[in-house]
């Protein structure tokens, strides 16, 4: 099985992380139940190949935080114009 290096890893959790959001809430539904930082706290226990090293696992967490952050931002920015935006879509509707 080919290994990542760490950084590799990191920026995957933080784009799956975003993307996770971003089906969430693209679906209008609110996920409550998503795991978050509980599934790499869960994984640093583990010794299968999927599990993260216990000294990983605030990387992890950290990149989790990253990605929901940014689709956070993201889609505030998409979803909530800023009114100097909206003025400018109803000036060019005109």
């Amino acid at each position: 099985m080919q290994q990542f290096d760490l950084s590799r890893r990191l920026a995957a959790e933080a784009i799956g992380t975003a993307g996770l959001l971003a089906v969430v809430v693209g679906s209008g539904i609110m996920g409550e139940s998503l795991a978050g930082g509980n599934v790499a706290i869960a994984r640093s226990f583990t010794d299968t190949f999927s599990g993260i090293a216990p000294g990983h696992a605030p990387g992890f967490i950290l990149a989790e935080l990253v990605g929901a952050a940014s689709a956070t931002l993201v889609f505030a920015w998409l979803l909530f114009p800023s009114p100097v935006e909206e003025q400018a879509v109803a000036d060019s509707a005109e």
